[in-house]
């Protein structure tokens, strides 16, 4: 090990031993109260941190690089195991995630039986840590060399060595509780978390045993991100520039383009050092080269938040930076202000997409294009003409995605495209030329034609991005035939940058998201069979690659993409490939799956949702008792995310509870059918507000029907009692008085079931009151029905209505008719 990684351990050490103390210290803060040992955890951490400060201290003020001799060696390698003996005893003592108030207790009863043991475990670690860094101190300080390296700068700026930092920091922190994804968990109480019953959706709750390692790194990440405070820059930026004689230049950026996927271990890494460095550049006097790195550096940290799914994070970084460019583009009227204004007011567009906020997506998209459209009409050069066509495609295309109105979103990826052309289209070839190019013409004339000469991989790589974009809004709003073609093109291009990059996860990731919209039955009705079992073979192929490194994040689209090769199969009539295609899409649960720790099984959404999927394609092909363990293993998984979330969105567990609703009747166990919509109804009652009603509308109605397709098949006078419980008549009163019915024949003829069955039980007043209330809304909403598809159920509804009054002696009953 040469002096550097040894000084630079030392550093690591410390750093990942104070960020896991103040860690645990955030985590204590939710208690009111804090048990004894936990006290002695805070006073050991606080003395650590006082070590770690003077360490510091005396790397900044010598300024020397420590020499490799075998005696300050040895009291770096004592350190190193001392540090990573007290980092993992602290990790025993951090309190479990509190579930209940009266869990508090039993974590304070388990303090105090281990608070002589723990206080005896701390007193001896301080000790020897004390005098292990007091060694240290004493053979660092007397060692100086000529060449001086300040090793805080070095942290912040020199790549090689945040690389070794990043290798002994990992080696630290996921050292001996690795799994596959680098996702591991530290021991805490002897309990269980969770515990599946059989038939149960409800878990079993304990004290949790563990923390996951990843929850803490996140935590941390967070808490780090939450530090970043770009405000603080503005002033010393604007004095600067007023006394600056040239204007500000920054180049635009495209990140990881040839990068190899990497786990997420190594993405929170980055993501962290990132922040830390952000933190030091924001100290900093501004300087061209200060504001290039910050630039940089928020843009890559933004793209590690994005690949981690921490879309609110991502969210937060890129508001600060446009109100950054914000505030300098209104006191300097400059061209290159305004173009990186309207670049981070496109990405703040997109991190708004990935939260699903549809109003703020449109309004971000819309300034972005008034600002681009106005920096046109000074003429600039190609470069910066380039530039302003990309961000005026980018978000149309943005825009056109959240637009309701199809007119106007096709208009408007029209017009994207347009701009694409404009940007990197070929001279020898004009707009109305490429238009009418079939796929097959591309093919023949090599897709590079198209494109001008100098157009680098970057620009191909945004090229194929905005066109998957366009394919996706026009068959979004039914032009499947053009969606198709732009899809093909973009093919195209990404198998050309594959061929470049085969082990780019940015090239990879783009290349199967193309594959799967080809794979998409509206498009697949457009081409052959031998074209479509060509797209979902690479695209399996290509997303059994990529799950081998990030699991969690690629095995639901390798299961859709191996449903959409199954389905081709049988369309081939090779019914034998599709049932081992079919089996590996049904036995990726151990991809999904959170890593258990000793007997606990911690909830996941992602493994839901791979077994709401699982349960849907074995409803399809009539495997209703898989479709059943399915649908039950999804259920476990979103009631124990609620229990723990109560915020957390419900409409996938109601969608699961329907589609288990449907597969028990699909082989008569009626009661249970009856049993889990009660469940879903219960669900929607109390969790669901009333301005989000609208939303499960669909799934309301189709409940009803299930319960009503029970009843009617189910003979046990149970049946109407149940359907008492959950309200079926005010359900079905409410439903029949919406004028937005997307199924009026099921529900009438099943609101006549309904009323069979409770006039067949002796219900006749309840009955023929309920009659009385829906006749007239029937007539409003649905009109004359003598001569439509819902004729049949309305004439058996009068029919019921007919019976009903011969029942209470209304002996007319051919005037009702």
């Amino acid at each position: 090990m040469d002096p550097i990684s040894i000084s630079l351990a030392a550093i690591a050490l410390a750093t990942a031993l104070k960020d896991i103390v103040e860690t645990a210290n955030a985590i204590q803060d939710a208690f009111s109260k804090y048990p004894q040992s936990y006290k002695s955890a805070q006073k050991l951490a606080k003395s650590i941190l006082v070590t770690v400060e003077q360490l510091k201290e005396i790397y900044e003020e010598k300024k020397a690089v420590i020499d490799g001799k075998s005696s300050l060696k040895r009291a770096l390698d004592d350190l190193h195991g001392e540090m990573k003996h007290v980092y993992e005893e602290c990790m025993r003592l951090l309190p479990p995630v509190s579930i209940r108030k009266r869990d508090k207790f039993k974590i304070a009863f388990y303090s105090f039986w281990r608070r002589k043991e723990v206080e005896r475990s701390i007193t001896g670690l301080n000790e020897d840590v004390i005098e292990c860094i007091s060694r240290f101190n004493t053979l660092a300080t007397v060692r100086t060399e000529t060449h001086v390296v300040e090793i805080y700068e070095s942290l912040v700026s020199n790549a090689r060595i945040e690389a070794r930092v990043e290798g002994i920091h990992r080696d630290i922190t996921w050292n001996s509780h690795t799994y596959d994804q680098g996702i591991g968990h530290r021991s805490a109480t002897p309990a269980h978390l969770f515990t599946f019953a059989g038939s149960s959706s409800m878990p079993m709750t304990w004290i949790p045993d563990s923390i996951p390692t990843h929850k803490l790194s996140k935590a941390y990440l967070r808490r780090e991100i939450g530090r970043i405070d770009m405000s603080i820059l503005l002033d010393p930026v604007l004095r600067w520039l007023q006394s600056s004689p040239d204007d500000l230049d920054l180049p635009s950026f495209s990140w990881q383009l040839g990068m190899p996927v990497e786990s997420d271990v190594t993405l929170h890494q980055d993501a962290v050092i990132s922040a830390f460095r952000i933190q030091s550049l924001l100290k900093k006097s501004p300087s061209n080269d200060v504001l290039l790195y910050i630039v940089c550096t928020t843009s890559y940290l933004v793209d590690r938040l994005q690949q981690l799914e921490m879309f609110e994070d991502a969210l937060l970084i890129e508001s600060m930076v446009n109100c950054f460019w914000r505030d300098l583009t209104r006191q300097f009227q400059s061209q290159s202000f305004s173009i990186h204004h309207a670049e981070s007011l496109t990405n703040l567009a997109i991190s708004f997409s990935d939260t699903g906020n549809q109003l703020r997506v449109q309004s971000t998209a819309e300034e972005a294009i008034i600002i681009s459209q106005s920096l046109m009409q000074i003429e600039p050069d190609a470069k910066l003409r380039t530039r302003y066509n990309v961000l005026l495609a980018r978000n149309m295309i943005m825009y056109a995605r959240w637009e309701s109105d199809s007119g106007g979103a096709l208009q408007l990826v029209t017009r994207a495209g347009y701009q694409l052309w404009k940007a990197f289209g070929s001279d020898q070839l004009s707009v109305m030329d490429i238009s009418h190019l079939s796929p097959g013409n591309w093919m023949t004339l090599g897709f590079t034609k198209l494109f001008q000469h100098d157009i680098t991989d970057e620009d191909y790589f945004t090229c194929a991005s905005c066109l998957l974009d366009i394919a996706a809004v026009q068959l979004n709003h039914c032009n499947g035939i053009q969606s198709n073609s732009s899809a093909k093109l973009s093919l195209e291009i990404v198998n050309y940058l594959l061929h470049k990059f085969p082990d780019s996860e940015q090239i990879q990731d783009l290349t199967r998201s193309v594959l799967a919209h080809l794979s998409k039955p509206a498009i697949r009705s457009l081409n052959s069979l031998c074209e479509n079992r060509e797209y979902t073979q690479q695209n399996t192929a290509l997303l059994r690659k990529l799950v081998q490194l990030r699991p969690q994040k690629y095995a639901i689209s390798l299961a859709y993409a191996l449903r959409s090769e199954w389905e081709i199969l049988m369309d081939l009539r090779k019914s034998e490939e599709a049932e081992i295609v079919y089996q590996e899409m049904s036995s990726l649960g151990h991809l999904v799956a959170t890593p258990p720790h000793l007997s606990m099984n911690i909830p996941s959404k992602i493994e839901g949702d791979y077994f709401l999927m699982v349960a849907h394609s074995h409803y399809r092909i009539r495997r209703f008792a898989d479709a059943i363990t399915a649908s039950r293993n999804a259920i476990a998984q979103y009631s124990a995310l609620e229990f723990i979330n109560p915020e957390c969105s419900r409409e996938h567990h109601i969608c699961t509870l329907v589609l288990l609703c449907e597969s028990l009747n699909a082989t008569g166990q009626y009661e249970a059918a009856i049993l889990e919509g009660l469940k879903a109804f219960n669900i929607i009652d109390q969790y669901i507000p009333v301005s989000k009603l609208e939303k499960v509308q669909s799934h309301q109605e189709n409940i009803l029907y299930e319960i009503l397709r029970a009843l009617r098949a189910w003979s046990d006078t149970k049946a109407v009692a149940y359907a008492k419980t959950v309200n079926i008549i005010d359900r079905l009163r409410r439903i029949f008085s919406s004028r937005n019915v997307e199924s009026p024949w099921i529900s009438m003829d099943d609101a006549g079931i309904y009323v069979q069955q409770i006039r067949e039980r002796g219900w006749i007043k309840e009955a023929v009151r309920y009659f009385q209330e829906l006749r007239p809304n029937w007539r409003q909403i649905f009109g004359p029905l003598d001569t439509t598809t819902l004729a049949p159920g309305y004439r058996f509804c009068l029919n019921e209505i007919s019976k009903l009054l011969g029942d209470i002696g209304y002996t007319d009953t051919k005037r009702t008719q």
